[in-house]
C-alpha cells in the first residue's frame, strides 16, 4: 500500500475451530460489552436465494465459523485489548476438548489479532493466548 494510503478495514474476522460454539463465543463477548457478529454472509444459505443447487462447502463452514469484531477508525489500542482479553476469556471458556493435541490452545485461530493503525500510528499486534 502506498506510504500516503491507509487501509480501509471493513470488518476484522477471526475463524473459530470447528468444535467451538461460535454463538456461545458471541454471547460470551456481548455480556462484556463487546460487539461482535458472523461476518460475511454465505449468500447462497439466505432465503432470497432459494434453495441453492450448489453446496459450496467451504463458504458453509467459513460462514458457521467466522466471527466479526468491532473494528473502526476510532478503536484505540487500550479498546483493542479489551476487545483481545474478551476473546480471550470466552475462547478459554468454549473451547472443545482436543485429546492428543497438548500445548495448541486455539488450533484455528491465529496466536495474535493485529490491528491496523491509524494514518498517525502504525499496526499494533495483541497476543490472544
Amino acid at each position: 500500500m502506498p506510504q500516503n494510503r491507509c487501509h480501509a478495514w471493513q470488518s476484522y474476522v477471526v475463524t473459530l475451530d470447528p468444535g467451538v460454539d461460535r454463538a456461545a463465543v458471541a454471547a460470551d463477548l456481548r455480556t462484556r460489552g463487546i460487539g461482535c457478529g458472523h461476518g460475511a454472509w454465505a449468500s447462497h444459505l439466505l432465503p432470497a436465494f432459494g434453495a441453492s443447487k450448489h453446496a459450496c462447502p467451504v463458504s458453509t463452514d467459513l460462514f458457521r465459523r467466522n466471527l466479526a469484531l468491532p473494528m473502526h477508525a476510532e478503536l484505540t489500542v487500550c479498546q483493542a485489548e479489551q476487545v483481545a482479553d474478551a476473546l480471550r476469556t470466552a475462547l478459554r471458556a468454549h473451547r472443545p476438548a482436543h485429546p492428543g493435541r497438548a500445548g495448541t490452545a486455539f488450533p484455528g485461530i491465529d496466536a495474535s489479532l493485529t490491528f491496523p493503525g491509524n494514518p498517525a500510528g502504525s499496526a499494533h499486534e495483541i497476543d490472544i493466548l
